[in-house]
């Protein structure tokens, strides 16, 4: 782009002008690649043998970028051929270069203070004459502040404006370009796919075919390397789509959406590709645009691919329009995930105080407040003494506050009362909460046959037994 200085032979070099256009929005990512643009662009300047308007251009672009990238190791470089130009019988350049240095000046600082003898100099031989220049010279001498409105709005009354305004007024305002919307409904067909390979196809497919189809000419130029680079495709992926919703009929939007949630329904879909549509929809959000998928169906699958800051922040939008149990208990579970017990715990007092909702029990266990889950389990019990779920969550309890001699007189109270069903989830359940076998069976009065039964299992030796399934393991081989 740089070689284009030099070789430009266009009679009012508006090539020269565009790339001067491109420098000054580039702005700050030139900021390694100074050592390279600065003596080109301070070449045109002094350059007598090209249009007034390129020299005045190049030191504009100067003056810009001045603003906005640093200056410091290059100012010798730049201010003494702007002298050189002041010196010149080039008078419609002077106020362009006086603008210029006041810019480096408010950059300098203090640094500028090497410069003022030479540039007064040229300043006084040449009467010239800037107030804002002046003020800004002498606060530095004064060793005052800078304010920071010294250097004016950036405008476009520039040259360089002037030229965007006649480059647009040549060659017109760019048109959006039509976009094929019966290729594309091919493109989102979500139909026979079976398999990762066929919806990794299809993800490929939709994705080049959108920036195919897009009415922006950046993004269609971008089709023809997207369809052999497939990394690019995926990364365009959103700008490609929200560039040709907005031109879709309504009925094509309904068939997209259609089989956008077929796809995140898909029992088949790989995380990858699910997780590439929870940030289509996400992306579409933050553009103003949401696609009309429900809520609960984007944070069901927010949480099935483990993208909890999703599932959090739809799963709030969702009790803002319909608080309920399930979606309190899924909050308070979301926000455990993400290791927010405090959110959790301000969710649930919330749900208590302004939608009189009854807390569960396994609420309290999410949050780890196991004293609260037991008071609640406790008076729940009152209620339903022969429920068995609620004297297993009260074990749970118990096992967690580490309460063994109320877990063992728990478990002898409600043995007697339990059916042979209810009798074995309980005595599961017990083996499970007390430190071992030994230490349950000594807690326990079990009957003969049973105490008989598991003193014979607690006492088994387990390495014959793991030597024998290894060699099974290893004949079956």
């Amino acid at each position: 782009m740089l070689q284009l200085f030099d070789t430009d032979d266009h009679p009012t070099r508006q090539p020269t002008l565009e790339v001067l256009s491109a420098l000054k929005r580039f702005g700050p990512t030139l900021d390694e690649y100074l050592h390279l643009v600065i003596p080109v662009v301070v070449r045109q300047l002094e350059r007598t043998d090209i249009p007034v308007v390129l020299r005045k251009a190049a030191i504009q672009t100067l003056g810009h970028l001045a603003r906005k990238v640093d200056f410091g190791d290059y100012s010798s470089r730049i201010i003494l051929p702007l002298l050189r130009v002041l010196s010149s019988n080039q008078l419609d350049l002077r106020p362009v270069v006086m603008d210029t240095l006041t810019a480096l000046v408010y950059q300098l600082g203090p640094d500028y203070v090497i410069f003022i003898p030479t540039v007064n100099k040229v300043l006084l031989k040449h009467r010239i004459t800037h107030p804002r220049y002046d003020s800004l010279v002498g606060k530095i001498l004064k060793g005052e502040p800078l304010p920071m409105d010294a250097l004016p709005e950036l405008d476009d009354t520039s040259a360089d404006a002037a030229y965007d305004e006649g480059l647009t007024a040549e060659m017109g305002a760019p048109k959006k370009l039509p976009v094929n919307q019966k290729n594309l409904r091919k493109a989102w067909e979500t139909s026979q796919r079976s398999n990762k390979d066929d919806w990794a196809e299809w993800l490929r497919r939709f994705s080049v075919e959108l920036l195919k189809e897009s009415p922006s000419h950046a993004l269609r130029a971008c089709s023809s390397l997207a369809a052999v680079y497939h990394p690019l495709a995926r990364e365009l992926f959103n700008a490609g789509f929200v560039s040709c919703w907005t031109e879709l009929y309504d009925q094509f939007q309904d068939e997209l959406i259609k089989s956008l949630e077929a796809a995140l329904t898909s029992p088949t879909i790989p995380p990858e590709i699910l997780q590439i549509l929870l940030n289509l929809a996400e992306f579409m959000e933050h553009d103003d645009k949401p696609l009309p998928i429900p809520i609960r169906t984007l944070g069901h699958h927010s949480t099935r691919c483990h993208a909890f800051a999703k599932a959090l922040h739809y799963k709030e939008a969702e009790f803002h329009q319909s608080p309920s149990t399930n979606i309190i208990e899924a909050l308070i579970s979301i926000n455990n995930q993400l290791q927010q017990p405090d959110a959790a715990v301000g969710i649930l007092k919330f749900a208590q105080q302004h939608h009189e909702l009854d807390l569960k029990e396994s609420w309290y266990e999410k949050l780890h407040r196991w004293e609260d889950a037991l008071v609640a389990y406790e008076a729940r019990q009152k209620e339903e003494p022969l429920n068995f779920d609620i004297t297993i969550g009260r074990m749970r309890c118990l096992q967690a506050l580490g309460d063994w001699e109320r877990l063992s007189q728990l478990t002898q109270e409600k043995w007697g009362k339990a059916s042979v069903l209810a009798a074995r989830r309980l005595l599961g359940e017990a083996l499970r909460r007390v430190h071992g076998l030994t230490l349950a069976l000594a807690a326990l009065a079990w009957p003969r046959v049973g105490r008989s039964f598991f003193r014979r299992t607690s006492s088994a030796p387990s390495r014959p037994w793991a030597r024998r399934r290894r060699g099974a393991c290893t004949s079956g081989t």
